[in-house]
This record gives structure tokens, C-alpha cells and sequence, in this order.
């Protein structure tokens, strides 16, 4: 038995193999806690959660913090990684996680009105809490979940966050935050 929760499948794999498969995000394997939670952010709360994957050797979420220290909308931003980052500007605006317990993840994108993820498994887990999600890619193998849940409406595109800006990066959290476009991804 074949379980794969990507969105999108390449053109590759056949209708047989389909049949025989289980295939799509209904089949997630999440963590129980994000299986049976009931919530869909916090609007208009000011706080963001932030995660590339817990060893961002690549300076992704250096980039993006970067940009969220100079807005002045956002009160509270909580990031996921494996080391706290110096940061020189109103520290107090945010918040260190490590080795984030399911629970505690749930509780914490309770109260955010956006989160701001890779196409990986954490992508996955912040849909499952309802929260409007800006997501990108950094390696091929989270290409079919970005293209997926990108093409299904779910989630606004990064793209290539090896390739993010701040004039972008701005640019999408305002799109997000609009309360219609909000709406329309909170109803995909």
C-alpha cells in the first residue's frame, strides 16, 4: 500500500496505480493532535508563526524575520527553529520554539492570524488548524504539495523562498490579511 498527501501528483503515475493508492491530503498522517481540532486562527491578532524546517542551513528564516521586525501590524511573532536568532530590534516581539510539542504548536497557531511556512509537513499541520498560511518552496520534494495546495486555493504563494524579497514577502502578508481574500482561504 502506496500513501502519498501531496495535492498534486506528476503526469507520470498512472490511473491504475491511482486506484491502488492512497492518495491526497485527506490521507495526512499528522500528528492525532492536529486530527480533530477545531479552530481557524486568530484574526486579527498580530501574530505570525514562522517555520522552514528546524536546521534552515540556507538563511530563509534570517530573511523573513528581517522583514517582520520592520512591520509595525504585526505584535507577536513565534518561529520554529533549532537555534534562537539575535535579534537586535524589539526582541521582546518574538518568540523562540524548539522541539515544539504538538499541543503546544496547536496552542500557539491558535492565536495567529497567519502563518508563514515551507511546503513541508508543517504546511500540512497549520491547514489542519485552520490558519490563512503563506507557503514557498526550497527543495524539489516539497514542489508537488506548494503546486498542489497552491492550485486548489489553500495557500498564497512564495514560490521559491530561496528566491524571497521584501517587497514580496510585504506584499503577500498585506494580500492575507485582507479580510476578503482571508476569507476565500479560510472557505478552501
Amino acid at each position: 500500500l502506496v500513501i502519498n498527501h501531496a495535492p498534486f501528483y506528476p503526469s507520470y503515475i498512472s490511473e491504475n496505480f491511482k486506484k491502488k493508492a492512497l492518495l491526497g491530503p485527506k490521507f495526512s498522517l499528522l500528528r492525532s493532535e492536529f486530527s480533530s481540532i477545531d479552530i481557524s486562527g486568530s484574526a486579527n491578532s498580530g501574530n505570525i508563526f514562522v517555520a522552514f524546517g528546524a536546521f534552515d542551513r540556507l538563511g530563509i528564516l534570517d530573511r523573513v524575520l528581517d522583514v517582520l521586525v520592520k512591520r509595525t501590524d504585526i505584535k507577536q511573532i513565534y518561529y520554529l527553529s533549532d537555534t534562537k536568532r539575535n535579534i537586535s530590534i524589539d526582541e521582546s516581539r518574538f518568540t523562540h520554539l524548539r522541539n515544539c510539542k504538538a499541543e503546544e504548536l496547536v496552542g500557539i497557531l491558535s492565536v495567529c492570524e497567519l502563518a508563514i511556512v515551507s511546503a513541508s509537513t508543517i504546511l500540512f499541520e497549520v491547514l489542519a488548524c485552520g490558519v490563512p498560511v503563506l507557503s514557498g518552496y526550497y527543495v524539489n520534494n516539497q514542489m508537488n504539495n506548494y503546486k498542489g495546495f497552491l492550485s486548489l486555493g489553500i495557500i498564497q504563494g512564495l514560490g521559491n523562498l530561496l528566491e524571497i524579497n521584501e517587497l514580496k514577502l510585504n506584499n503577500s502578508i498585506d494580500t492575507v490579511k485582507n479580510p476578503i481574500f482571508r476569507g476565500k482561504l479560510i472557505e478552501a
